[in-house]
């Protein structure tokens, strides 16, 4: 994991497409149906971002399953004069953080109008979704549309964890859908020579147990680079991948929506863990103080 993957937080790169904008539209909550059937062919996962008992769709989301699970998005967005069914560019940027950018097709549903996109459910593409509260996305070359996805934000992670364990449920004898959880963190575990005092810490000998899960409540957490060097930020999938978020240098600080049950990872400048952290509930910082360590000749 290479420092070269990491990004400067720079007032350059926190800015949004040079592309026309909307105003950001407020008004919109995430909602989630499932109704879980033995025959998985039968079951229905469905996520959305709308207005509230109204026909006002922005996004929707469907977990399928082919040769293995899938989520099927639909965004609306501004295809101009682009016909339907032609295959685009399409950018998802959550508010402070890189853009995401995928492959997609220009299609129109019942309810929306915009670009249908495939990915499974652990595809870092999807982090932009959970990652902060404000949310734009456009077609390459097209108006974008920016929207607060704020509310009942941490319903988009359930689902996309659900859909990553779309097979494995379990009815519990209340006829509840249990799904399976994930390796759970044990704040402070491990190694605690190799962990700050801070809430949440937890050593490098967590990496590759301690994986996110997509239940917990959300928490807006600013991480403040109190160490001796520049700092990564990377965040752990459910599936045990990392994606790289950002680098601090020292003495500076971002913040990120995130939630309880979700794992991070500090890393050096070539990408070596120092530590990892899972927030606690109520938690707003994160001092990361982990001196730098040595890793031998890289």
């Amino acid at each position: 994991m290479p420092g070269s993957r990491f990004f400067k937080l720079s007032a350059a790169l926190l800015a949004l497409s040079s592309a026309p904008s909307f105003a950001q539209v407020t008004g919109y909550e995430w909602s989630y149906f499932r109704d879980i059937q033995p025959n998985p062919m039968n079951t229905v996962m469905a996520l959305r971002l709308g207005v509230p008992e109204t026909d006002d769709v922005v996004l929707e989301a469907r977990c399928e399953l082919t040769s293995g699970p899938q989520v099927s998005f639909n965004f609306s967005a501004d295809a101009g004069a682009i016909p339907l069914e032609t295959d685009v560019d399409f950018t998802v940027t959550p508010e402070g953080l890189n853009p995401s950018a995928v492959p997609a097709t220009t299609r129109a549903t019942e309810f929306i109008g915009g670009v249908f996109i495939d990915r499974t459910p652990t595809d870092p593409f999807n982090f932009a979704l959970v990652a902060a509260p404000v949310l734009t996305w456009a077609i390459d070359g097209q108006a974008s549309f920016t929207v607060d996805a704020s509310v009942n934000q941490h319903i988009a992670g359930r689902f996309l964890y659900e859909c990553a364990h779309f097979g494995s449920q379990q009815p519990d004898p209340n006829g509840d859908i249990l799904f399976p959880l994930a390796a759970e963190a044990s704040p402070g575990g491990g190694d605690m020579a190799a962990a700050s005092s801070e809430p949440g810490a937890m050593s490098c000998d967590q990496l590759g147990q301690a994986v996110s899960t997509g239940s917990g409540a959300p928490v807006t957490v600013t991480f403040e680079n109190a160490s001796d060097g520049g700092r990564g930020l990377s965040w752990v999938a459910s599936d045990g991948s990392v994606q790289d978020l950002g680098f601090l240098d020292p003495g500076a600080s971002t913040a990120f929506q995130t939630f309880v049950g979700h794992v991070w990872m500090i890393t050096d400048g070539p990408g070596n863990c120092l530590e990892m952290f899972s927030p606690v509930a109520g938690q707003e910082r994160f001092r990361i103080t982990r001196p730098g360590q040595f890793f031998g000749n890289e």
